[in-house]
């Protein structure tokens, strides 16, 4: 599957409702936040960076542009992201 028909295919899953969960490669290092429910947000906020290279889940895609990743450390039961890249920052593009 080509990059453009991966995009495709994920703007297909979100207009469908469909789970949109992918596997992608950094291919540039990117800010990652991770709350953990309490307030106040950024007292409770573990912040770090997810290296180049890193495997990662694409867990939505937005009407901005850009998508949201976590790193491997978090269960896959947990909904949410943890950092927003544009999809030109991912590499290995594939639907899980």
């Amino acid at each position: 599957m080509s990059t453009e028909e991966f995009w495709k295919e994920m703007w297909d899953r979100k207009n469908s409702g469909r789970e949109m969960f992918a596997h992608g490669t950094l291919l540039v290092a990117c800010h990652a936040s991770r709350w953990n429910g309490n307030h106040p947000v950024d007292e409770n906020s573990r912040k770090y960076i997810i290296p180049a290279g890193t495997k990662v889940l694409i867990t939505v895609i937005s009407r901005f542009g850009h998508v949201g990743i976590r790193d491997y450390s978090i269960d896959r039961e947990e909904h949410g992201y943890v950092a927003c890249v544009f999809p030109e920052a991912l590499k290995d593009l594939r639907f899980l």
